[in-house]
């Protein structure tokens, strides 16, 4: 983040509090104990903060999406139906990501989850089939 970006961050973090996107934005470059402090205030936020948890999981950093998950388990039943409606996403990731954290709140049966699983494993083969015909 630039300096100048970061400045007008921290002004509108001590006016106005931090909004989900702020606080999923200092994941990345954060030691695990600036880690915990961001899932606690993100757990503050509750449902207010669902999508944006959600909306991360289909993202490219795995710290991120760690602790999204986490902290969408600890929220609790205000993110059992969204994480639902993310189970019908196009993203492949989001609809995995999704359906573990449902798992873990032990709001997901294991036939969905296996059914999950293999539709990720056919894909996977499929895109393998698809480069190897490529080639």
């Amino acid at each position: 983040m630039e300096a100048n970006q970061s400045g007008g961050l921290l002004r509108r973090l001590q006016t106005q509090g931090p909004t989900a996107t702020d606080l999923l934005s200092l994941l990345p470059e954060s030691s695990k104990t600036e880690r915990i402090q961001i899932a606690r205030q993100l757990i503050a936020l509750g449902d207010a903060a669902v999508p944006e948890l959600i909306a991360v999981l289909g993202g490219d950093n795995p710290v991120v999406w760690q602790v999204a998950s986490a902290v969408l388990v600890k929220i609790g039943e205000p993110a059992v139906k969204p994480l639902v409606q993310a189970l019908q996403t196009p993203d492949e990731q989001t609809r995995l990501l999704a359906a573990a954290v449902l798992k873990k709140m032990n709001r997901l049966d294991e036939k969905k989850t296996g059914w999950l699983y293999m539709q990720h494993e056919y894909h996977k083969l499929l895109r393998l089939h698809q480069q190897a015909n490529q080639g």
